[in-house]
């Protein structure tokens, strides 16, 4: 969690002029105004604004000041942020994935499958068990990254990148996000 001080650190401001407020204004002028506006630059108008201080555009010789009651202001989210504004608060999100959250997906969606593979066993939730597996190199790579994560939520005591034996509890063959997976449980002897 950051905190941010302008919103522009996500967005970029879109400035709008209001056709409801110049239009009457400027009558045949407005759309002069309009284009003189559109050739500022939206953070300089909008630096203006929250000064309170008026934007001056000259037109036909003569100078049209245009103030924040005579535009509207927007934000366009930059590319890989999405966010939310209410009651003077904006939250905003990153969503992009990186390399590193897609393997930490996979992994909790591994997590998700061994827990069905213990359930469907009939395991206590406290039984210990080793877990094999065999996957495409791709949710290999993130399992091995991931491996002590997987082994602690699952009570893995080992994690092994092999088939199942034919001891296995449970045996399950599926696909996550295109790739192959097999998993198998065997529950650790007590004592």
């Amino acid at each position: 969690l950051t905190f941010i001080g302008d919103l522009t650190e996500v967005a970029d401001p879109e400035i709008r002029v209001r056709p409801d407020r110049l239009g009457p204004r400027l009558g045949a002028r407005f759309p002069l105004v309009q284009e003189a506006l559109a050739g500022l630059p939206a953070r300089t108008i909008l630096r203006a604004l929250q000064r309170g201080e008026t934007v001056a555009v000259q037109v036909d010789g003569e100078v049209v000041d245009v103030g924040s009651e005579d535009l509207e202001v927007r934000y366009r989210p930059k590319p890989g942020w999405v966010f939310v504004e209410e009651n003077d608060y904006v939250a905003a999100v990153w969503t992009e994935l990186t390399d590193a959250l897609r393997k930490e997906g996979l992994a909790r969606e591994v997590v998700r499958r061994i827990q069905e593979l213990r359930k469907r066993a009939d395991f206590d939730v406290a039984d210990r068990i080793v877990t094999y597996y065999q996957a495409d190199p791709g949710l290999a790579e993130a399992i091995a990254a991931h491996a002590d994560y997987i082994q602690a939520e699952t009570l893995s005591e080992q994690l092994l990148p092999m088939a199942p034996p034919p001891a296995a509890e449970a045996v399950e063959r599926a696909t996550i996000d295109g790739m192959s997976l097999l998993l198998g449980v065997l529950r650790v002897a007590k004592g």
